[in-house]
């Protein structure tokens, strides 16, 4: 596969992990919203949305890992250097960094692999 074509398929991945991630996004607001409702008092529905939400960002973080693991062990579109050991919890771990825009300078993107967490603020940006 070229790369062009390569970085078309990355793209496509990544809008896809976006649109799962905005769903699971939607999904616990509205489970939220409903679970809550009127039954309890402003401040504390406040703070249970709040924390509900810090979980939805936390399942995000996940998929996001899956994927990069998935697009480095199984599709073979480039590595993230730094990793050694390979096993989720390093995917985990550059997600986080990344999706919190933390970044730490340790791990980077080779060949089209970079385009995948160009898309992965948009599910955050409300």
């Amino acid at each position: 596969m070229n790369e062009h074509a390569a970085h078309l398929v990355i793209l496509g991945i990544s809008g896809m992990i976006v649109a799962i991630c905005v769903m699971l996004h939607y999904e616990a607001l509205r489970f939220l919203g409903r679970t809550l409702g009127a039954h309890i008092h402003k401040r504390i529905g406040v703070l249970l949305v709040m924390m509900g939400l810090l979980i939805a960002h936390f399942l995000e973080v996940w998929v996001f890992a899956v994927a990069y693991m998935f697009v480095e062990h199984e599709m073979g579109f480039g590595r993230i250097a730094g990793i050694t050991t390979g096993d989720i919890f390093d995917y985990f771990y550059y997600s986080s960094i990344s999706y919190t825009t933390v970044g730490s300078g340790i791990w980077y993107l080779w060949a089209q692999y970079e385009c995948l967490p160009l898309l992965k603020g948009l599910p955050v940006c409300h």
